[in-house]
């Protein structure tokens, strides 16, 4: 059998590297994980009741009543006018 003579390699060694910076894949990981928080805080804040009369200042019912009631006296006093009127043109 032959025997070749190789050349002498230099010995290397490799060893693990991890990327770092702005080249790192954990960025993508980073960017994963804060995309779900972001989306996750957005849908448990969407989600909650908000009481709409607190958050603009709305008066409660029993303060507006006679406000109500001024407000609707021009109503009534049209409406029996319109009944009045309704009869006279039935008799007639």
């Amino acid at each position: 059998m032959a025997t070749f003579d190789l050349p002498e390699l230099p010995e290397t060694r490799v060893t693990p590297q991890l990327m770092l910076g702005a080249a790192s894949p954990l960025w993508a990981y980073f960017g994963a994980a804060a995309a779900g928080g972001v989306a996750y805080w957005w849908m448990t804040r969407w989600t909650q009741p908000v009481n709409l009369e607190a958050l603009f200042g709305a008066k409660p019912a029993a303060t507006l009543a006679p406000v109500i009631e001024a407000a609707a006296e021009p109503v009534v006093e049209a409406a029996e006018a319109v009944a009045e009127t309704a009869e006279a043109v039935v008799e007639a």
